[in-house]
């Protein structure tokens, strides 16, 4: 996928610092005092900065799988307004550095962050993650939430990334993923529609594994968590206001009824060197 593609696609996302601020506006009357939780939670809705499956109650679920502590680096690639590491930093006291394709991201990640006085802990900078090179050795954890779908050649991706992780690192990600292969020209162009509707790249857990070996790691965890995304589908589309315009809601529709048929699933996956 192109980056100007990438960064098209988040161009007018309903998830973007205007919509979050206004919804705590509304619950609170005023952004003074504000903190990362406020910008996170959202039962009603989900117009928090948390721009990937499950929301903060994921991120907090994969931190506990790495274990993280206040001692760690951690990387997230395909960041987006960098609501991740924002939470790390503010409930684990960790550092965070947020690259995302998008300049309009980035920017909005970087007034966020300084919005809720987290800016010693969290930075960000506008990096296209296939053509820029990795710095050696530089992080303890590479992280991505919702975001690696989007790289189409995941290999050279892993192999370029996991370099810039300190000799005990860890990768930890979750992502949509091929649970079953399609079955009839219906189901293949389904899965088409909703690769090309969300510029992604789908693949199998054995694809990702054979990445990750490939990569001198293996997984610690292997955890599908589908039906928890399945639930949350079905609850945001049912919703009067989900927070999403109709093109998010289409492709959303469209995941849900890939997943329900057992085609596409969501994985959780925390793996470290051999």
């Amino acid at each position: 996928m192109l980056a100007a593609d990438i960064e098209s696609l988040y161009k007018n996302h309903p998830l973007r610092k205007a919509t979050i601020l206004e919804r705590v506006r509304r619950m609170r009357d005023s952004l003074d005092a504000i903190s990362e939780l406020d910008l996170a939670f959202d039962p009603a809705a989900a117009t928090t900065d948390q721009n990937h499956v499950g929301g903060i109650d994921f991120t907090v679920a994969l931190a506990q799988a790495v274990a993280l502590s206040p001692s760690k680096h951690v990387l997230d690639l395909g960041c987006g307004l960098g609501g991740s590491i924002r939470c790390l930093a503010y409930l684990y006291g960790c550092k965070g550095t947020g690259y995302d394709v998008s300049a309009d991201r980035i920017a909005e990640a970087d007034e966020l962050t300084r919005l809720v006085h987290l800016e010693n802990l969290v930075d960000f900078k506008h990096v296209d993650l296939v053509d820029r090179d990795a710095p050696a050795r530089t992080f303890d954890v590479i992280w991505g939430q919702s975001s690696w779908t989007h790289i189409e050649n995941k290999e050279p991706f892993m192999k370029k990334w996991s370099a810039s992780l300190d000799r005990r690192g860890t990768i930890a990600f979750e992502d949509v993923y091929l649970r079953r292969n399609t079955e009839g020209s219906a189901e293949r162009s389904a899965l088409e529609q909703f690769e090309s509707d969300s510029l992604s790249k789908v693949i199998g857990l054995k694809e990702w594994k054979r990445i990750l070996s490939a990569c001198s790691f293996a997984p610690t965890l292997e955890q599908d968590v589908s039906e928890q995304m399945i639930d949350e589908e079905r609850r945001l589309i049912q919703k009067s206001q989900t927070g999403k315009d109709a093109n998010e809601n289409e492709k959303a529709n469209l995941l849900l009824n890939l997943a329900e048929k057992g085609i596409l699933g969501y994985i959780r996956v925390v793996a470290r060197r051999d």
